[in-house]
């Protein structure tokens, strides 16, 4: 295994006896000389020990002085492999025993002890007990391992103003810092944090479970919109921080406790007390979550029905904990959200029913909120849109005249309706079907001229091709000559370089695209029957017609290689090879007058 370069791994210097100045030696232990011997192995040296006594000086190469053993000259190989090997399972048993023991026991020794253990498992669990001593812990509380630390920040026994003192302090790492800063439960170290005039402290203790009651008021003033935000998110604090809370001059702050109430309402943890003071808040929103609470009782809904917003009193109409006497409040109110919380069933039904019977029905409902419902659906059926078209209730003709399936008829009616508001948004509704229509008209018109002028580009591109066509087949008869009849022996035409150009140019035509590709790479294809392939429709064919030098060259390649496989009587390439090789045949070395001649290839 490589060593690393730095001070602890580099070996002794080489000591010079006053006989011998170029004579070296190193000074090692017999543990050391072990740990290393296969690494100095490969390295090629080679090391004569004489006299290997544990702990004993070893000279190497006569060494003329002696030298104490107290400091290694080199870091163990074993120490440096142990950080990065796996574990055995008898190490892994002591660690689990060790645990165990930190965890149960009650001995502060053997807690100090395993709270400078080198595994971080077994100081989370010295960090933990309780009985470790307050030193080791605040040891611990500033441990490089972060799940150590939390830890011994959380456990009671840790010194609270040794831990106060680190909060503070710029000179502990700011990793410690913001640890104790999260994970402290310490009263008195939550109040310092509340008071801090660092924002970010003081947010953090908003966020803590048990602040304290003057810590949490003084948090609910704070100047800070980010602090007081915090607070209303986290905390469940009492009916005097929620008023301040909800009523905050800050909107984020305000819908943030809103939002915090909403939580605890789904909950159940809002009591009656509590709801009371709630459904008589100034916030609109707070007195909405009130109405519309399933904790809420008669003396809470006796206040959300009669409140001023007709909001908080369609949330208390919806409210199951309605009882009789109050609903009969309620009927008299033509409120649109009151009505659709008295009648949320029918309104549900009525607004997504596809059952024309039962729009029939509905459009005569008492509560003008379902029949809006129904004037807004697209499945009602004509009559009773005309009935609705006249409806007492100007809400319910307001809602047909925006409806988008609302026919022609009904908008004529509404147009001269009595409610100047009526009038105005059915006439615009018609305006903006006329504007709809014409738009719709044009773009119909745009799009039949569109097809037309791509007919007629389909045309003019279809008579060029066929002229194009008949050019190359006059092209063709003027100048190609007959090729052969079979589908494989064209092919073998179109690739092979012998063919006639007059034969190629007849190829270049052919039906099958794997013939035109062959005659778009054959090297004897001229410019003229490359032309003919120039706007040839098959996307293989202008391929190869792109690449024809790139498949030209490795034809050739392929071809020379081959042929030296096939010709055995070769022996050497000429000394001025120019790209095909020029060979001599091994008769011609002979004498041989047959073989009296060069090949090339």
């Amino acid at each position: 295994m490589p060593v690393k370069n730095n001070h602890e791994n580099r070996p002794a210097a080489p000591l010079k006896s006053a006989e011998a100045d170029n004579k070296k030696c190193f000074i090692v232990t017999a543990e050391e000389m072990q740990a290393y011997k296969g690494e100095l192995a490969r390295m090629g040296r080679t090391m004569v020990v004489c006299g290997a006594i544990v702990g004993a000086s070893l000279y190497v190469g006569g060494c003329a002085e002696s030298q104490p053993a107290s400091k290694p000259a080199y870091t163990s190989a074993l120490q440096t492999e142990a950080k990065h090997r796996p574990k055995t399972n008898a190490e892994i048993q002591q660690i689990r025993i060790a645990k165990q023991e930190a965890r149960q026991t009650a001995d502060p020794k053997l807690l100090s002890k395993f709270s400078k253990s080198s595994n971080y498992e077994i100081r989370m669990e010295a960090a933990a007990n309780t009985h470790t001593p307050p030193k080791a812990l605040l040891e611990l509380a500033a441990d490089k391992d972060g799940l150590v630390r939390v830890k011994a920040i959380g456990n009671p026994n840790t010194p609270t103003d040794q831990l106060s003192r680190m909060l503070w302090d710029h000179n502990v790492s700011e990793a410690i810092r913001e640890d104790i800063a999260d994970y402290t439960n310490n009263e008195t170290l939550i109040r310092q944090m509340a008071a801090s005039p660092d924002l970010n402290i003081r947010c953090k203790a908003a966020l803590k479970d048990n602040l304290p009651a003057d810590a949490l008021k003084a948090l609910v003033h704070d100047k800070e919109d980010d602090v007081r935000e915090t607070v209303a998110s986290k905390v469940s604090p009492p009916f005097e921080t929620w008023t301040v809370l909800v009523n905050d001059p800050v909107e984020r702050v305000r819908n943030t406790a809103i939002h915090r109430l909403r939580f605890h309402d789904g909950r159940g943890n809002l009591s009656e007390s509590l709801l009371l003071v709630m459904a008589e808040s100034p916030n609109k929103e707070v007195r909405k979550i009130a109405a519309g609470s399933k904790q809420a009782t008669n003396r809470v809904l006796e206040i959300s029905v009669r409140d001023q917003d007709e909001w908080v009193r369609g949330e208390a109409a919806e409210n199951t904990n309605l009882q009789p006497y109050l609903r009969s409040v309620l009927e008299k109110d033509q409120s649109r959200s009151v009505q659709k919380g008295l009648f949320r069933e029918e309104y549900k039904k009525a607004k997504f029913s596809r059952d024309e019977n039962y729009l029939r029905w509905m459009a005569t409902h008492q509560s003008h909120a379902v029949r809006s419902a129904v004037a807004k659906n697209r499945y009602t059926p004509h009559e009773s849109l005309l009935k609705l078209a006249v409806d007492p209730v100007d809400s319910v003709r307001m809602d047909l005249a925006t409806s988008g399936s609302v026919p022609e008829e009904c908008l004529e009616i509404l147009s001269r309706d009595s409610d100047p508001k009526v009038r105005n948004l059915a006439r615009q509704t018609i305006s903006e079907k006329i504007a709809d229509e014409e738009r719709r008209r044009k773009e119909r018109i745009a799009r039949e001229k569109q097809y037309l002028e791509d007919q007629k580009q389909k045309r003019i591109a279809e008579e060029k091709k066929r002229a194009a066509e008949k050019k190359k087949r006059e092209f063709v008869r003027k100048n190609g000559a007959p090729a052969a009849s079979g589908s494989e022996e064209r092919l073998k035409q179109a690739g092979n370089s012998n063919t006639s150009e007059a034969v190629l140019i007849t190829l270049a035509i052919d039906p099958d695209y794997d013939v035109r590709s062959a005659v778009a790479i054959n090297p004897s294809s001229t410019e003229r029957v490359l032309k003919l392939l120039e706007d040839d429709p098959n996307k293989e064919v202008q391929w190869f017609l792109d690449h024809r030098e790139e498949e030209l060259a490795r034809t050739m390649y392929n071809s020379h290689d081959r042929d030296l496989l096939i010709c055995t009587g070769c022996i050497s390439c000429t000394s001025a090879c120019t790209g095909g090789c020029t060979m001599q045949c091994t008769g011609y070395t002979a004498g041989s007058p047959d073989a009296f001649k060069l090949k090339t290839y």
